[in-house]
């Protein structure tokens, strides 16, 4: 059998920014268009979206409710070109700077300043105030390595990144025009970070637009998808291609060699382009709707156009959790079920009504460590999560990441409503988990 590295896309250089700046490129002229310009259709899509305050309108949808015009009329490719563009103005270029040991010296230990390329996805900005929240790949800002000066001493930073640099779509990349983020909270276990920028002169001046999450909890096989990222560490760019996975499971190090991390991730595989520097920026479906964040590709003579990205609905539960806790720390605080449960059989679905091949998982309960009213063998079917009497979230339990996705977003006091099935009858088990039933992931 085959062994296959998979490689996360930040891309390294030894050198500090400053002297990665004095490389340079030329500054990007013409800013917000030449004065007097006539506006075009994709203007008045966009003045729209400000307007109704609907960021989430596709130009699909805005030529459709506003100018009357039917699906069938659509050109695809026009549609496609549209939420490309659109995205460019949700993306963002990343250089972030690390101290990593070196070694040590007869003086001591020696610390080199590294730096990274990635790519990170704007899901909020409030350009009057010049704020924006920025979501990435944590590996674009953690180092396993990494620690941060204190004026003389050095001390342990848990491997954030000492500098984090953004560069909006258009403004001088490498050079100036970069404005600095915070890091509002991490987690290694998902890969993913959720940065933060406040009051921005860069941002007030900028056209950004936030992403939007797309709603389906699934993507399929065949669906258009295309990346924008800082792909080789060259800016914003986009690639396009097609979900050649829609779900598999992959190992990455986010540590060192010296010092492995390994972690398992959820992903989807495009042949869409990915190259370094494509980490954290978003894969996107042709409507422009966000479906995943880039984090890795195959690395092999043999293969080609094996990409990977982080599932929206996994990756939108835990951003929610991240921003929701900000404190600027790795981790997030998981609920222990008081089981655990397992795939014990996989099988083809079929079609769905859609015509999408679809795969039915049964997720069976294996032990019980703790009174949920379950027991090993219960098929689980649904489940859906309470706070304070409302319904917050939920999920019919088709595979196993459903129930994986639902149960991120669970907080102490939360009560959790589980359907099972047990000796061919339905039951159900709630629960009412409370703080001890916590543990922090990474």
């Amino acid at each position: 059998m085959k062994k296959k590295f998979f490689a996360a896309l930040a891309i390294f250089f030894a050198a500090s920014l400053a002297a990665f700046s004095a490389a340079g490129c030329s500054a990007v002229n013409g800013r917000d268009g030449a004065d007097g310009k006539d506006a075009n259709i994709y203007d008045i899509w966009q003045e729209t979206i400000v307007q109704t305050n609907n960021p989430s309108l596709t130009f699909e949808e805005f030529l459709h409710e506003y100018l009357s015009y039917e699906a069938s009329e659509l050109d695809t490719g026009a549609i496609l070109k549209a939420s490309v563009n659109r995205s460019l103005l949700s993306a963002v270029a990343i250089i972030t700077s690390f101290n990593e040991y070196a070694g040590s010296s007869r003086y001591g230990a020696v610390y080199n300043t590294v730096s990274y390329y990635g790519s990170g996805v704007i899901i909020d900005v409030d350009r009057e105030a010049g704020d924006m929240t920025v979501v990435t790949n944590c590996h674009v800002v953690y180092s396993a390595d990494a620690n941060i000066y204190h004026g003389a001493e050095l001390t342990s930073s848990n491997g954030f990144a000492k500098d984090i640099r953004l560069w909006l779509f258009g403004t001088d990349y490498p050079n100036s025009g970069y404005v600095n983020a915070e890091i509002v909270g991490a987690s290694k276990n998902y890969d993913i970070a959720v940065l933060h920028v406040s009051g921005s002169e860069e941002v007030k001046r900028s056209k950004a637009i936030p992403a939007v999450w797309d709603e389906s909890e699934e993507s399929d096989v065949g669906d258009i998808v295309y990346t924008v990222g800082n792909a080789d560490g060259e800016d914003i760019a986009a690639s396009v291609g097609y979900i050649s996975k829609s779900s598999e499971n992959i190992t990455v190090n986010l540590g060192s060699d010296t010092s492995p991390e390994m972690h398992t991730f959820r992903v989807m595989r495009t042949d869409a382009a990915i190259n370094g520097g494509n980490s954290g920026g978003g894969l996107y479906n042709k409507e422009g709707k966000l479906v995943g964040i880039v984090n890795a590709k195959t690395i092999s003579d043999e293969v080609d156009n094996m990409g990977y990205a982080l599932c929206a609905s996994t990756t939108k539960r835990v951003v929610n959790r991240l921003i929701e806790d900000a404190d600027g720390t790795m981790g997030i605080d998981s609920v222990n079920t008081g089981f655990s449960y397992d795939v014990t059989d996989s099988y083809s679905a079929g079609l769905d009504n859609d015509g999408n091949a679809r795969i039915k998982e049964i997720v069976t309960v294996v032990a019980t460590s703790k009174a949920v009213g379950l027991k090993a063998g219960d098929v689980l079917t649904k489940v859906s999560v309470e706070r304070d009497g409302v319904k917050i979230d939920g999920a019919d339990i088709l595979c196993k990441h459903n129930l994986d996705d639902v149960l991120i977003c669970v907080r102490p006091k939360d009560k959790v409503t589980f359907t099972y099935m047990r000796d061919g009858e339905e039951g159900v088990s709630s629960m009412t988990y409370t703080a001890d039933y916590f543990r922090r992931l990474s």
